[in-house]
C-alpha cells in the first residue's frame, strides 16, 4: 500500500516530504550560516573599533590640486615656485601645530620626563624637527616606491582638457570625487577605468572606509566591517598580509624602534564595493521608511533611525536563540532603544489601519517584520511592491501558510509559490530549520517584559506624539528634513507622469523634499512654509502657495 502511495505521489508532494526530513535533521551549524553570527561580545567590540565619522572635509594638498589643472607644456620655473609656495604653507602650518601641541602638553601633563621640568618651546621644537623630517623623507620615499606615484597628466588631447583622466593622476582627489558618487556609479567606474581600477585596488580598505563614512555615517558603525566577514570581504588586491607588524609604522616617525618582525604573511580580508553598496542601501531605505510615516503625519523622534538599524541588525541572525541574546545585550540595545522601537511599532500600525475603515490588525505589520529583511516593509511604503492583494496573499503564503493535503495532491502553485515553498519563510534560517524564527516585534516585547519596563501606559502618548504641538494646540507639521526622500530611479523617468495622474502634486517647493512626489493626503511642503515659514515669505511666494491650493481645492 504505501507503494502505490508513493506511485500515486505527485513530485512536488515528495519534494515537500523530503525537504520537511531534511529540516527536522538540519544542524545548528547550518542554521546560522545563512546569517551572520550571534556573538553580542564581538560584535559589539566591533561596532565600538570603528571610529565616528569626522565631520571636517579631508583637505586635499596643494601639490594634488596643482597636478590636476597643470599645463599642458612643463616649465621648470613654474613647478619651482609652487614648491617654494606649498613648502612655506607647511612651514607656517608645521610651526603653529608645533605651538598648539606644546600648549597642550604643558596643560595636560606638566610634568615630563625632561628632568621633570616642563619643556619650553624652543626644547619641544629642537626635539619634533627631527621626528617631522623623517616623517616627510619616509612619506616621500613610500610615494616613489609605489606603481601608482603621482606624475603630471599626459598631454591634453586636441579635443581639449580631460578633467577625469587629470583626475585620476591624483588618488586622493579621485577618492574625494568619489564621495559625492552613488556606489553604482562607482561601480561602473570600477569596471570601465583601468586607472580607477587600480587605484581603488591599490588603496581599497582606507578607500571604502572613506567613502562609508561620508554616504552612510550611521551604518558605517552599526553594519560595521567585521560583522560582514564571509559575504562582503575581499581579499586585499593589494596583497598587504594581516599581520599588524605590517601596518605599524610607529618606527618612521620614532626611528629608534624597530619594526616588528612580520609572521604572518596570509592577506587580509578588506571590505569590498559590495559592503559599500549595502550600508548606503540601508541608510536610503531606513531613512525613506520614516520619511514616509512623517508625510503620513506619524513623525519619529531623531534617534530612531539609529534604533532601526540596530533592529535590522538583529534581523540578519538567522536563529532565535541568537536574536535573543543580541536583544539581551543591554550595551547594544539600551532601554531608549526598546522605547524607540516600541513608538515605531505604533507608527507603523496606525500607518497601516485607517481609523474608520480598520482593519484593526497587526497582521499586515507583522508579515512585514517577519521578512529577511526592512526592505520588504520599504518596498511597501514608497509603493514599488505589495500594492495589490495577489502580492500580499503570496508574501503572506510564502511566510506561514502551510499547504494543505488537497493541495499538496495537487502540486499546484499557491499564488505563484510553490507547494514546497509554502510556510517556510518563518522558520529558523529562512526555511532551513524547524522551529519558528522570533520577529522584531516579539523580541522587542519579550526584552521588554524582562528589563520589566512597561511601556503599556505611554502607548496613547506615543500615538499622539509628533501629530499635535501640546503648547498651541495646532496640528504639529513635520519639517523639511523629516519629509525629505530622493530616488534616483524617478529622475527623468515617465513613470513620474503616471505618479501625477494617481494624485501625486509636484511643485518647485516641494524641490526641498527630493524627487520623490507627495500624494494628496499626505503632508505637503506648502504646510510646512505655512506653519513655520509664512512670516518671513514675500507676498508672491504666499500667493504662489494659496494658488496652488485653491487648484487642488477645485481638482
Amino acid at each position: 500500500l504505501a507503494d502505490v502511495r508513493a506511485a500515486a505521489m505527485s513530485p512536488e508532494y515528495r519534494q515537500y516530504l523530503e525537504e520537511t526530513v531534511g529540516r527536522r535533521n538540519a544542524t545548528a551549524e547550518e542554521i546560522q550560516s545563512a546569517g551572520i553570527r550571534a556573538n553580542p561580545d564581538d560584535i559589539l567590540q566591533s561596532i565600538l573599533e570603528t571610529e565616528e565619522p569626522s565631520q571636517n572635509p579631508q583637505k586635499t594638498s596643494f601639490d594634488g590640486a596643482h597636478k590636476v589643472y597643470a599645463q599642458t607644456s612643463h616649465n621648470p620655473e613654474q613647478q619651482d615656485k609652487v614648491d617654494n609656495r606649498a613648502q612655506t604653507i607647511t612651514s607656517v602650518n608645521f610651526e603653529q601645530g608645533i605651538n598648539a601641541f606644546w600648549f597642550d602638553t604643558v596643560c595636560n601633563a606638566p610634568r615630563n620626563t625632561l628632568g621633570g621640568a616642563v619643556p619650553s618651546a624652543s626644547q619641544f621644537r629642537d626635539a619634533a624637527l627631527p621626528r617631522a623630517r623623517s616623517v616627510v623623507d619616509a612619506v616621500r620615499e613610500w610615494h616613489a616606491k609605489q606603481s601608482l606615484v603621482l606624475v603630471e597628466p599626459d598631454p591634453t588631447p586636441a579635443s581639449g582638457f580631460n578633467l577625469f583622466e587629470s583626475l585620476l593622476t591624483c588618488p586622493e582627489l579621485i577618492i574625494e570625487v568619489g564621495k559625492h558618487l552613488k556606489p553604482k556609479d562607482i561601480i561602473n567606474l570600477y569596471s570601465i577605468s583601468r586607472k580607477f581600477h587600480g587605484i581603488v585596488d591599490d588603496h581599497m580598505w582606507s578607500t571604502i572606509k572613506t567613502w562609508a563614512e561620508h554616504m552612510a555615517p550611521g551604518s558605517v558603525r552599526i553594519f560595521s566591517r567585521s560583522i560582514y566577514l564571509d559575504e562582503f570581504y575581499i581579499r586585499d588586491p593589494a596583497g598587504r598580509p594581516m599581520d599588524k607588524a605590517y601596518h605599524n609604522m610607529a618606527h618612521i616617525t620614532i626611528p629608534e624602534r624597530k619594526r616588528s618582525p612580520i609572521v604572518n604573511n596570509e592577506v587580509r580580508m578588506v571590505p569590498g564595493l559590495k559592503w559599500l553598496q549595502m550600508i548606503y542601501s540601508r541608510e536610503v531605505r531606513i531613512r525613506d521608511i520614516m520619511a514616509t510615516l512623517a508625510r503620513m503625519g506619524h513623525r519619529l523622534p531623531c534617534r530612531t533611525d539609529m534604533a532601526l538599524k540596530k533592529m535590522w541588525l538583529i534581523m540578519d541572525i538567522s536563529t532565535s536563540e541568537g536574536r535573543v541574546a543580541m536583544m539581551r545585550s543591554e550595551d547594544l540595545i539600551t532601554s531608549i532603544d526598546l522605547c524607540l522601537l516600541h513608538m515605531f511599532l505604533v507608527k507603523t500600525m496606525l500607518a497601516f489601519n485607517d481609523p474608520m475603515y480598520g482593519p484593526e490588525s497587526s497582521a499586515l505589520v507583522e508579515l512585514m517584520l517577519g521578512q529577511r529583511s526592512l526592505s520588504a516593509l520599504w518596498a511597501m511604503l514608497r509603493r514599488k511592491r505589495y500594492t495589490t492583494r495577489f502580492e500580499i496573499r503570496r508574501l503572506k503564503v510564502a511566510y506561514d501558510i502551510e499547504p494543505t493535503p488537497e493541495e499538496l495532491t495537487r502540486g499546484e502553485p499557491v499564488y505563484g509559490v510553490p507547494v514546497h515553498k509554502m510556510g517556510l519563510k518563518h522558520l529558523e534560517g529562512w526555511g532551513i530549520g524547524n522551529e519558528h524564527l522570533l520577529r522584531p516585534d516579539e523580541l522587542i516585547f519579550i526584552e521588554s517584559a524582562r528589563r520589566q519596563l512597561d511601556f503599556e501606559p505611554f502607548a496613547e502618548k506615543m500615538m499622539f506624539y509628533g501629530h499635535i504641538d501640546w503648547e498651541t494646540g495646532a496640528p504639529a507639521v513635520p519639517s523639511l528634513e523629516e519629509m525629505y526622500m530622493s530616488d534616483d530611479d524617478l529622475e527623468d523617468s515617465p513613470d513620474l507622469e503616471k505618479h501625477r495622474e494617481a494624485g501625486a502634486v509636484t511643485s518647485k517647493v516641494y524641490k526641498e523634499c527630493g524627487n520623490v512626489p507627495f500624494e494628496r493626503w499626505m503632508w505637503q511642503p506648502r504646510d510646512v512654509k505655512k506653519h513655520h515659514h509664512w512670516h518671513t515669505m514675500t507676498k508672491e511666494e504666499q500667493q504662489a502657495i494659496l494658488g496652488e491650493e485653491e487648484e487642488e481645492f477645485g481638482q
